[in-house]
């Protein structure tokens, strides 16, 4: 079965075009573009028209892709900034989650922000998603990368070679709400996984 999942982010919108059959999956197309839907918002509680501009040009783009390889069917899931209003406090927005993070037995971190501050407790010269995929960092590494991240310019988290330069000025964030998830859980390891959402969502597609 080739499907198409689109998993619309803060900051980026992701493709994958697979074709999935008997638990094993084919990745045809994988495709990331630095949007920047969320930008504003925080200050707003709404998405301003340019990023609008820019995420709509990243589907059209992928719609494309995804009428060529004549996929089966196709599934698009939106997170936060798509989702929510403003919400000002990381500690206020934890405080209202329904998971019960003090009885966390395992934290699996996926997505952007969290593999960019894993390949910085790593410390990678680039971004490597096979060193990155399945590796097990200590938490205490990863609040001492966001002490780090934080305290660093943009354009010196920029000229860090794991950096994608579009996440430079929103990373920090990004680590601090990594870092105040874990402070909340009982666990010293945290491991990283470069499978995301969108494989999640193509995988929901069959059956």
């Amino acid at each position: 079965m080739k499907v198409a999942a689109i998993d619309c982010g803060t900051n980026t919108i992701k493709l994958l075009i697979a074709d999935l059959h008997r638990g094993n999956q084919v990745e045809l197309v994988r495709e990331i573009r630095m949007v920047r839907l969320g930008e504003g918002v925080d200050a707003t509680g709404r998405l301003s028209e340019a990023a609008l501009a820019r995420a709509f040009a990243a589907i059209d783009e992928y719609a494309q892709m995804i009428a060529e390889h004549a996929v089966t069917a196709v599934r698009m899931c939106a997170t936060s900034a798509v989702r929510d209003a403003a919400t000002a406090d990381i500690a206020a927005a934890l405080d209202q989650t329904l998971v019960p993070l003090g009885q966390t037995n395992a934290v699996i971190g996926v997505a952007g922000s969290i593999t960019t501050t894993a390949a910085m407790v790593l410390g990678l010269a680039h971004y490597d998603r096979q060193l990155l995929n399945n590796a097990v960092i200590d938490t205490d590494k990863v609040h001492l990368a966001t002490h780090v991240l934080l305290a660093m310019t943009v354009e010196e988290r920029r000229a860090l070679g794991f950096m994608h330069p579009g996440r430079a000025d929103v990373i920090g964030a990004g680590a601090l709400i990594l870092d105040q998830v874990l402070r909340r859980t009982p666990v010293s390891t945290m491991l990283v996984s470069e499978s995301d959402i969108l494989d999640g969502i193509a995988w929901s597609l069959v059956g």
